[in-house]
């Protein structure tokens, strides 16, 4: 298919524009790219022009970037600009909540080729599912796609990434140390097990955090003692209190809530419901029976935190600072992609410390997400690769903040032990 003029020039209109909303609601400062990242937006482009000569071999670039090296940043840019030069661009997602809020920032015009390139239904058919092609056929005429570009690629199974090189062009943002449950298996290898012509490249440098911050989250996770440096890194002993710093942080910048997924599991029939006690993650009673917050009081009123649950309304408005920050929170499913300037992490009783190392405690686990490989599945059957799933989304969940991350533990003798592992503690 070939894109209208109109719609091209829209696109080169509210490309800056556009962009500034996107870095608002996926980030709390500049969109400006770096080195680094400018080298893969040159490659790709060069890759796009050498793809119009005949019979031209499909090219596949890998983009391996650690948290905070602003891949999904430059996933948008490239999709962006891409457009507005006139190729067939499709950006693709998993996560739902990350898709609907680059979504609401771009318009509905700019979002036309947004999609999914995983989503298990009949429809919409994923990017990198059977049937695609039929259906892509079907809606726009033909089969040219210019370039895909794959954010998030590490939560593709080995069956998407083997169907999912549809463009002439293709481009896996990935971090497989974000791997969340157990069939995502985007991987190095696996990548090059089943993709051809491939050119990779690295983001090393963090956009966000400090690399010693970031070092030092792995080797707590890792049970060695760390450093966090001069990044504002806090324990709290009691939640209110780290509400109430959170609460005094908003005046300097965005913040942001984000739990475990434990105690309570969300109704998905019933999101918005605040009497419903599967939605409430904080607060008393809770869906699990965990009686740690009963008589707990916030700003006078009891305290209750619902999680945020409805992709298409509530997700968006949260990341874009149109809720209370401190009225919801969400689950690492929902905070992948995004960051605020402080946030608060509540660190629930599933990857707790005991006999000196980590351990999972499946019971108050209540992910089920993936069913037969959630992680509550793989906790009770399998708990080597439970911990190393644990310990990706405790990394997601304690690198969101650009500025501060404040901890509360619902378990005492891990927040004992995390205390103990701090070198030069100044702020626990």
């Amino acid at each position: 298919m070939e894109l209208k003029d109109t719609f091209i020039q829209l696109v080169r209109k509210l490309k800056d524009e556009k962009l500034k909303d996107v870095s608002k609601a996926l980030l709390s400062k500049g969109y400006g790219l770096t080195e680094d990242q400018m080298k893969v937006m040159n490659a790709v482009f060069d890759a796009l022009k050498d793809s119009k000569k005949e019979e031209k071999k499909k090219v596949n670039f890998l983009i391996k970037g650690a948290i905070g090296s602003g891949k999904s940043l430059l996933a948008v840019t490239l999709y962006l600009e891409a457009l507005s030069r006139g190729y067939t661009t499709i950006l693709a997602y998993k996560n739902n909540r990350l898709i609907n809020t680059v979504r609401k920032a771009l318009g509905k015009k700019l979002s036309s080729f947004i999609m999914f390139y995983s989503t298990g239904r009949k429809y919409p058919i994923g990017v990198g599912e059977k049937g695609f092609e039929e259906w892509f056929t079907k809606e726009f005429g033909n089969l040219n796609i210019d370039l895909i570009i794959f954010d998030e690629a590490q939560r593709m199974t080995e069956e998407v990434i083997k169907n999912s090189p549809r463009g002439k062009v293709n481009v896996y943002f990935y971090d497989d140390s974000q791997v969340l449950i157990g069939n995502e298996a985007g991987t190095r290898d696996n990548f090059l097990k089943y993709l051809t012509n491939v050119k990779e490249y690295e983001l090393p440098s963090p956009v966000r955090e400090p690399k010693q911050y970031l070092d030092f989250v792995k080797r707590i996770l890792e049970g060695v003692k760390g450093n966090p440096g001069n990044f504002d890194f806090r324990i709290f002993d009691n939640i209110v209190d780290m509400l109430n710093e959170l609460e005094n942080r908003r005046k300097r910048g965005k913040i942001a809530l984000i739990c475990s997924f434990t105690e309570s599991e969300g109704d998905t029939k019933d999101k918005t419901n605040w009497n419903n006690i599967k939605n409430i993650r904080i607060g008393y009673p809770l869906q699990s029976g965990f009686d740690l917050y009963k008589g707990v009081k916030f700003k006078g009123e009891e305290l209750k935190i619902k999680w945020l649950m409805h992709e298409r309304v509530e997700y968006p408005r949260y990341w874009n600072d149109e809720f209370d920050p401190l009225k919801y929170c969400s689950s690492v499913y929902g905070a992948q992609g995004f960051e605020a300037d402080y946030v608060g992490v509540v660190w629930g009783r599933d990857l707790i410390w005991r006999n000196n190392g980590w351990t999972v405690n499946p019971d108050p686990i209540t992910d089920y997400v993936g069913r037969r490989v959630s992680l509550k599945t793989i906790a009770y059957k399998d708990k080597k690769k439970a911990l190393a799933l644990l310990k990706n989304r405790y990394y997601i969940m304690l690198t969101r903040g650009l500025r501060g991350v404040y901890v509360f533990f619902e378990d005492k003798e891990t927040a004992n032990a995390v205390k103990e592992l701090i070198k030069n503690p100044s702020n626990v």
